[in-house]
């Protein structure tokens, strides 16, 4: 993408934004929680989604990450890329990359699950109503090199942008393979959009940001600013399995917004989630 293309597609999301602001007919009301996720980028809140919850979207995932030969899905070591389908036929590989709002909205909702947890607090953070897009499980695994999500970088997604991170298992330690953010990291930075985000290392971010590691069990929602500097961890203990999905402001709210999967994504300038 030229910086011109990538100039005007975040021009387009602030102006976006702008409107949906002013599509709210009264301002939300001010949530502390909003304020921390603003001046920290990240907010981490320990059992916000309950067991039942948490189970059913578990069980959901089954199927995709405990499948057994014949018919074995061989997952990348970061967990995110399908690399091989043994006996799994082209539907079957379609349906685990879009493991998206129409699967889970027939298994769990994910609107009705969410969006009154969260509301208060995005509605404050945005000024406006919120929708989701880009909604995904993924099982992170043990690796040998940290590299790609292991590594310390940002998304460069367009301003405005929150990622929503569920723990489906406990994370209680760096073994565990937590979420860390370089807090306030994400302030002053502008995204040059079409390009995949910086990397960093170690004593570069550690000279400049105090780092926070995401920790609690199951059930445990995370909000963090996805321009932030952040990684994942190798969880040595074992695997760490997570849902995960971005937000951003929004005309409509969260339930009436014709979410598809990756199909909003199809908008200029936003690169798809997976690519074959």
């Amino acid at each position: 993408m030229s910086d011109f293309i990538g100039a005007a597609v975040e021009a387009g999301y602030a102006a976006r934004a702008r409107l949906a602001r002013l599509m709210l007919a009264e301002p939300p009301a001010a949530d502390p929680r909003a304020e921390t996720l603003a001046r920290d980028g990240i907010l981490v809140m320990p059992g916000l989604l309950d067991a039942p919850a948490v189970a059913r979207i578990r069980a959901a995932n089954v199927e995709w990450f405990d499948l057994e030969s014949p018919g074995e899905l061989v997952f990348s070591p970061d967990g995110k890329e399908l690399r091989e389908a043994a006996g799994a036929d082209r539907a079957e590989i379609e349906r685990y990359y879009f493991l998206h709002v129409k699967n889970y909205q027939r298994k769990f909702d994910l609107y009705r699950v969410f969006s009154e947890l969260l509301d208060p607090i995005l509605r404050s953070y945005y000024g406006s109503r919120w929708a989701a897009r880009d909604i995904y499980c993924y099982r992170n695994q043990p690796v040998p090199v940290a590299q790609g999500s292991y590594a310390w970088h940002r998304d460069n997604y367009p301003t405005g942008s929150l990622k929503v991170m569920t723990y489906l298992t406990p994370v209680l330690g760096v073994e565990d393979g937590p979420l860390t953010v370089a807090r306030g990291s994400h302030k002053d930075f502008r995204p040059d959009l079409g390009k995949v985000g910086d990397r960093y290392d170690d004593a570069w971010v550690k000279e400049r940001f105090e780092t926070a590691h995401a920790l609690g069990g199951a059930g445990t929602v995370i909000i963090f600013n996805n321009n932030a500097v952040h990684r994942a961890w190798d969880p040595a203990r074992g695997c760490r399995e997570a849902l995960n999905f971005t937000v951003f402001p929004s005309v409509l709210p969260p339930e009436a917004s014709d979410v598809k999967g990756l199909d909003l994504g199809e908008e200029a300038g936003w690169l798809k989630k997976y690519t074959r």
